[in-house]
């Protein structure tokens, strides 16, 4: 507007060049919605010169404003429109490059152990992770030593040793190091790993750290991604205390449970706090709590039934998923010491877990 001004159509060339000049220095200095205005103004130079009026007064300047402002303002709002809605559909929809056969693969193997994360998304934390292939008796964790990373099996086996014994083996759709994952504070590994005679296992592998920052910068992939590790670190700590002998039905009812009793606590806090637990099994007879006596523990009771006694008298019968020694636990009873005496009366005895108080 200033170089049609004072130029106006007597030199349309130099007019141009004096607003093409000023909508670049425009868009140099402002990366703002309306950068592109400049542009646009540049563009209806030469569709308004000859147009505006001879007499430069305020008819001129209105002319001027609705020739070239508005339309330089409803193009870069246009831009502004178009791109926003272009970052929307990529986000939205994922357009990517097509996969190559291997990471087809690879995706695959993901989606078998995330099944509820989408294929769009199983794409973005592949290429997070680096295939790796470890001969028999590498060594993946070393137990009480410091872990950086996380695993996916994809093939072949893993052997895992506890105090020099033989634990468990892992399989495809295993994944190793979610203890240290989900937990940063607790950095060293939980137990030796390592690849299994004869034939090895092919991983992929993230760093934890890196994964970490992409979760959160990724943030509903992310919070998928931990609450799928933690179901599946729950279940095995689960069937670590008590439950390796039971069906994959009866282990979900015990993780059904124990979300039940403590729904407080979010996905990834439920490993953690099921790691200080300890698996207690108590035969018939056998007392949890004395009436009067001070009370150390508070219980889940997983199966059986308990009885509940109060001044000699039974008073309730406690089912799986009843909670034992809450009322010490919350500091209501006095001096900590138990209001009831807890029996188990189950031919077959109960199974708990159990806490210190302490």
């Amino acid at each position: 507007m200033i170089a049609i001004y004072f130029l106006g159509g007597e030199n349309p060339p130099l007019t141009r060049a004096a607003a093409a000049s000023a909508s670049l220095l425009w868009m140099r200095s402002t990366r703002s919605l309306f950068a592109p205005a400049g542009a646009f103004a540049t563009l209806a130079v030469d569709e308004s010169l000859p147009r505006l009026p001879a007499v430069r007064d305020w008819q001129w300047v209105a002319e001027g404003v609705q020739l070239i402002l508005i339309p330089a303002i409803c193009g870069s709002l246009f831009l502004f429109a178009s791109q926003s809605a272009a970052v929307w559909l990529r986000t939205t929809f994922a357009w990517q490059e097509p996969l190559s056969l291997q990471d087809t693969w690879l995706v695959g193997e993901l989606r078998n152990a995330f099944p509820s994360l989408p294929k769009r998304e199983l794409s973005k934390l592949l290429k997070q992770a680096d295939e790796v292939f470890y001969e028999p008796r590498s060594i993946l964790t070393e137990q009480g030593s410091s872990n950086k990373y996380l695993w996916l099996v994809i093939s072949g086996k893993l052997l895992v040793e506890v105090s020099g014994q033989v634990a468990s083996t892992l399989e495809r759709k295993a994944i190793v190091g979610e203890v240290t994952f989900l937990d940063p504070r607790d950095k060293l590994a939980t137990a030796t790993v390592y690849a299994a005679a004869p034939n090895g296992a092919r991983t992929l592998r993230w760093r934890q750290e890196k994964l970490r920052a992409f979760c959160e910068y990724e943030n509903s992939l992310g919070e998928k991604l931990m609450a799928a590790i933690s179901e599946e670190l729950i279940e095995k700590m689960v069937r670590g205390r008590g439950a390796g002998r039971r069906s994959p039905e009866e282990s979900l009812k015990l993780l059904i449970q124990l979300r039940r009793a403590f729904p407080q606590l979010g996905t990834a806090e439920v490993p953690r706090f099921l790691k200080v637990a300890e698996n207690i099994c108590y035969p018939q007879g056998s007392l949890l709590t004395t009436q009067g006596e001070k009370n150390e523990f508070l219980w889940l009771l997983l199966s059986g039934s308990l009885s509940v006694i109060v001044d000699s008298q039974m008073v309730a019968q406690l089912s799986e998923g009843a909670l034992i020694g809450e009322a010490t636990f919350l500091g209501f009873a006095e001096e900590g010491r138990a209001t009831a005496t807890v029996r188990s009366d189950d031919s077959e005895g109960v199974q708990t877990l159990r806490w210190s108080q302490a």
